[in-house]
């Protein structure tokens, strides 16, 4: 009798339902409970940081559309009109310097 019950305690102990048991007298379903509530906080953490992301891209957006409405009218033209000259400028080089680089470097007439 007491070799049975020493036999059945053994069992109990190492292998026979201690699957997925990490502690002596932990219940497989708490282990299951935490785990899914580990994988919940993840996702929730993962939630909140995708919403402040998108809050932070908001707000600068709403920065910079403010900045450019606030901006006065002639500096935009000032600089449309800037960029149309460079633009100028190197369309009317290109020719020259395409026929620049195509002449053989020794003769320059």
């Amino acid at each position: 009798m007491v070799k049975e019950r020493h036999n059945e305690l053994k069992h109990s102990t190492h292998g026979g339902g201690s699957r997925g048991k990490r502690f002596v007298g932990e219940d497989v379903g708490e282990h299951q409970a935490r785990v899914a509530e580990r994988a919940k906080v993840h996702q929730m953490q993962a939630a909140a940081r995708d919403a402040a992301q998108r809050a932070a891209r908001k707000q600068e957006a709403s920065r910079a559309h403010a900045a450019l409405v606030h901006r006065p009218l002639w500096e935009g033209v000032a600089g449309l009109v800037l960029q149309s000259a460079r633009l100028a400028t190197k369309v009317v080089a290109l020719p020259f310097r395409l026929a620049s680089s195509l002449m053989p470097h020794g003769s320059h007439a």
